[in-house]
């Protein structure tokens, strides 16, 4: 007589060896339909998140490391962006009741074993509007600083040499001078 047994493994399994990583116990473990976790976290009692957690995409990379307090954005976090594999693309900063607050570093690198290039630092008020975006030189020194009105709207400028030294602060948008001039 011969027998036949099935098994049947859920869509969410918890595996000690699945949830430690870089020394921390992650308690909450998400599988996709082929068996890749893509949502790990520390905690997730009645479904409020709380401490760190970590994302990924379907090819496995990640998307997002932050740290919840009662399922709100609080604390340093990392978001991740692959538009033209193999660059991507970092986003670093602060959440301070789930929204963008004080100094965010974008940094790009072309693969995935070369330097992080910081390539624009925004800074962000307690409500994410933006403050300021300095967009950088390779060297992470400010190349132009643009700086938001409370409206949104651009409001002054300032332009630096690598070096780091202004050269000159005006506020007239550089980019319409240069548009009015190529038109003449």
């Amino acid at each position: 007589m011969k027998f036949i047994l099935i098994l049947f493994f859920p869509f969410v399994i918890f595996s000690q060896r699945d949830t430690t990583l870089k020394g921390l116990h992650y308690s909450w473990v998400q599988y996709d339909l082929n068996w890749n976790p893509y949502e790990i976290g520390e905690s997730n009692e009645n479904g409020i998140r709380n401490g760190n957690w970590i994302f990924r995409d379907q090819q496995e990379r990640i998307t997002l490391e932050a740290k919840y307090i009662n399922d709100t954005l609080k604390g340093a976090a990392k978001l991740y962006t692959y538009l033209n594999y193999p660059i991507t693309v970092k986003e670093e900063g602060l959440y301070v009741n789930g929204y963008k607050t004080g100094r965010w570093v974008v940094k790009e690198r072309e693969r995935k074993f070369k330097r992080w290039k910081t390539i624009v630092v925004l800074l962000y008020d307690q409500t994410e509007q933006l403050i300021s975006k300095a967009i950088t030189y390779p060297n992470g020194v400010p190349k132009v600083e643009i700086f938001y009105a409370a409206n949104g709207e651009e409001a002054f400028y300032r332009f630096y040499k690598r070096s780091g030294k202004m050269i000159r602060e005006t506020i007239e948008n550089p980019w319409e001078i240069v548009l009015i001039e190529e038109t003449n």
